[in-house]
């Protein structure tokens, strides 16, 4: 007997969108920003080490999300951003620390 795979949406940002331009619209983004997903910021883990340094500044702001092992950071309460700088509020001890977020 065969079998069926259900797909189920992806909400994207918890904006509640499923697709890349919406969820941007939502977020108070632009569709024809650049947008970098991924990316390992510089500085170290494990170190005591509480600042991190992204290859851009995210424009908005609010674009920027933080996942450190795998777990979405909350922004204001477990890191700040100044510029392209984070600032963690506690020093990782593991990661990786991924970043995703739009900049012009």
């Amino acid at each position: 007997m065969g079998s069926q795979v259900n797909a189920l949406p992806i909400y994207l940002g918890g904006t509640g969108k499923t697709n890349a331009s919406d969820a941007l619209a939502a977020l108070g983004g632009t569709t024809n920003a650049n947008l970098v997903y991924g990316e390992v910021p510089a500085g170290t883990i494990g170190s005591g080490n509480v600042t991190f340094t992204l290859a851009f500044a995210p424009n908005p702001a609010s674009t920027l999300r933080i996942f450190l092992a795998g777990l979405r950071m909350a922004a204001g309460i477990d890191y700040t951003l100044s510029s392209n700088v984070i600032t963690m509020a506690e020093a990782p001890t593991n990661g990786p620390i991924l970043a995703d977020y739009q900049h012009v």
